[in-house]
Parts: structure tokens; sequence; C-alpha cells
């Protein structure tokens, strides 16, 4: 399991900009990203390598950010690799709330937020690859 970022953005133009400046600026490594937005707000969910401190700065900086644990799994870049992944999660009795993708290391790794106590032994008895968050930030820097 890795911790991820999550940033509230209120809608205006530049705002995710400004934000990713503002991370970037800080030596902050981005690794993966989804937003998703209506009208008002965007959810930003980002896999950042100082997650932690990252959303500590952010709240002082007046956002409204926290993190939150997700799984990081390999999962193979071919037709049908995503629909193995949460066939798998569904036996092992998980439920998806979200899902992306990242690419690192010329690989595809699938973030995703999984419910079902206990998560983690499940995660490892369902014969899915799960990157710890050491080792995903190595990956992507090599």
């Amino acid at each position: 399991m890795i911790d991820q970022l999550n940033v509230c953005l209120p809608a205006g133009p530049g705002r995710l900009a400004r934000m990713c400046r503002v991370l970037g600026e800080s030596g902050v490594q981005i690794h993966g990203v989804m937003v998703a937005s209506n009208t008002d707000f965007a959810i930003v969910r980002l896999v950042v390598d100082r997650p932690h401190d990252s959303c500590e700065m952010l709240c002082n900086l007046g956002y409204d950010a926290s993190t939150c644990e997700v799984a990081a799994l390999r999962v193979d870049n071919v037709p049908g690799g995503l629909a193995t992944l949460l066939d798998r999660l569904h036996s092992s009795d998980l439920t998806v709330s979200y899902a992306y993708s990242c690419s690192v290391d010329g690989g595809t790794v699938d973030i995703v937020r999984v419910q079902g106590e206990p998560v983690e032994l499940k995660l490892r008895g369902s014969g899915l690859t799960l990157i710890e968050a050491g080792v995903l930030y190595a990956l992507d820097e090599a």
C-alpha cells in the first residue's frame, strides 16, 4: 500500500497548474495523477514521492489536502490487463472505489482505492503484484 495525496481545488483557470508548480518548486516528484472535476471544484489524486510532507505544505498554503492509502498494482500492459486485475480484486472480495494508471519503468501500474477488510491481506492473496512506495519511486527513477 502507498499513500496518495488528495487535493480539492476550487474550479478556475490555472488552479491545477499553480498547485503543480508549487509541488515542483518544492522538489516533489509527481508519479501519477487523476483529476475529476465538475463546475465547482476538482478532486485531484496524486502519487507523489513525499505525500505527507506535500500534504502539510499544501495545507499550510490554504489548500484542502489530505492523504489516504491506495494499492499500487503492477498490471500487464496488454488488452484485457485491467479486466484481469479487476476480476482478481472482485474474486478477493474487494470493492474498487476508483482507479487510474501510470506508466512506470516501461510498464503499467494501476493505482486502486479498494475496500474490504482486511485489505492488505486480501490484496496479498489475490495473486496481484503489490508495489510498495519505495519500490514504485525507484522504478520511476530507473
